[in-house]
């Protein structure tokens, strides 16, 4: 599954309003730009000012209302869920799960609501060929920045696999040796396994090849390389295996995604 990606703007005012987002298989985010009002569904309803982000799951119903005398205005954002775009809603869920985050650091709180507002202007008013791949990242920040409000201050990975975490990150195109990473980091090989499973829930392998596919959709969303070069540039020896890898990771071929992904370019006329 590879990720689609829209946002537009809505408004209530009047005499008590609803917005009801669209029930489909994506997941939407609602975000707060002013008044107030509230959200609910069967069981919760919960209050909803400037600064609320509601993320809603696919398949599930939410209604924004606001009293007759308020205005409430925000930003509806649907997507399918990117690989790392799960990752990030698997956290943001485990440390809230009513998906209902009012953010209280200001400084944060400030750079998400630029972020939504750059994310609003790339998806209704492209300027570039490049706005699709500004909003991709957007969305990711946001998620991003959402994540790193909830997660606790000190880390609690152990530092040995956050070391060997960001070795593979800079190196993950290379042959990468088991017994290598165990001797960077003072540990056995047997030993190394079993703690990265533990603490990332994932083994090595696993890891490197998702870093190596997510960069391959990177390469085929925003290049015109061939398949095979893109397959020996992040790292795969074989192209047969590098496309079934990542039909198994995104539900398509390689070719299938790049037709789907395809930048057209914009003729500018004066």
């Amino acid at each position: 599954m590879y990720a689609e990606l829209t946002a537009d703007r809505y408004l209530l005012a009047g005499p008590s309003p609803c917005y009801r987002p669209q029930v489909q298989q994506k997941w939407v985010i609602l975000y707060t730009l002013s008044g107030q009002g509230m959200i609910h569904d069967q069981d919760h309803r919960l209050e909803c000012r400037a600064g609320s982000i509601d993320i809603i799951p696919p398949g599930m119903q939410k209604s924004v209302c606001q009293p007759s005398h308020h205005r409430l205005e925000g930003i509806c954002c649907y997507f399918t869920a990117h690989p790392q775009w799960s990752i990030l809603l698997k956290s943001i869920q485990d440390f809230c799960p009513s998906l209902h985050i009012q953010i209280d650091h200001s400084i944060l709180a400030s750079r998400v609501q630029h972020a939504f507002e750059r994310l609003l202007e790339y998806c209704t008013e492209p300027v570039s060929r490049y706005d699709n791949e500004l909003s991709f990242h957007t969305l990711s920040e946001i998620l991003l920045s959402i994540t790193v409000y909830y997660e606790p201050q000190e880390d609690r990975t152990d530092s040995r696999i956050t070391e060997i975490i960001h070795y593979l990150k800079e190196h993950y195109k290379e042959d990468i040796r088991i017994e290598h990473l165990a001797q960077h980091v003072c540990l056995s090989p047997s030993r190394l396994l079993h703690l990265y499973k533990a603490e990332t829930g994932e083994t090595i392998v696993d890891t490197v090849t998702r870093m190596r596919l997510e960069q391959a959709e990177y390469l085929l969303r925003f290049t015109p390389q061939y398949i095979n070069e893109i397959a020996y540039e992040v790292g795969f020896n074989s192209q047969t295996y590098f496309s079934r890898k990542f039909a198994e990771h995104f539900g398509v071929n390689p070719s299938t995604f790049r037709q789907g992904h395809t930048l057209q370019p914009i003729v500018l006329t004066s």
